[in-house]
């Protein structure tokens, strides 16, 4: 049996694939942006001269912007799925706690069936929200420049340097 991976359709929702699909093409389109944005800026400080924004250029800064809107209406779609989750799990640790402090002591913690899916639903909208609110790319990109400074460092790097 493969391992599972958390990009795997089978493991994701369609609202987790269309955040994984944003984000994919928001990179694509940051390149294109910046790729476009450093050639302006040495035109400018070599030549002296304003050059206009390309078709291209204005093409990817639309679609980012809708994008982005698109990526902002499913990130409110997941907060507010959210809290209705969050107010159903404090019921369940309310219930919990009243049955404690009837014995007088911390009961051993038996999560029921109808937890354990609310526990699951509540994780799922989690890994969610870091697709939406963009936590994995900056994590990735964190990830990649630690990689590149441990690579140019001539003594091995270890978590104890950091």
């Amino acid at each position: 049996m493969r391992p599972v991976d958390a990009t795997d359709a089978a493991v994701t929702s369609p609202r987790k694939q269309r955040a994984m699909q944003i984000a994919e093409r928001e990179d694509v389109l940051r390149k294109v942006i910046s790729t476009a944005d450093r050639q302006r800026s040495w035109a400018w400080n070599d030549e002296r001269r304003k050059v206009p924004a390309t078709e291209q250029e204005q093409a990817a800064r639309v679609e980012l912007r809708e994008l982005t809107q698109e990526r902002q209406a499913l990130l409110a779609e997941v907060v507010e799925r959210e809290k209705t989750l969050r107010a159903q799990q404090s019921a369940h640790d309310r219930g919990r706690g009243a049955v404690a402090a009837q014995r007088g002591k911390t009961p051993a913690t038996k999560v029921t069936g109808a937890e354990r899916k609310l526990r699951a639903e509540m994780s799922a909208l989690a890994s969610e929200r870091a697709w939406l609110d963009g936590t994995v790319r900056r994590d990735r990109e964190l990830g990649q420049m630690m990689e590149a400074v441990a690579n140019t460092c001539a003594v091995p790097i270890d978590s104890s340097d950091w």
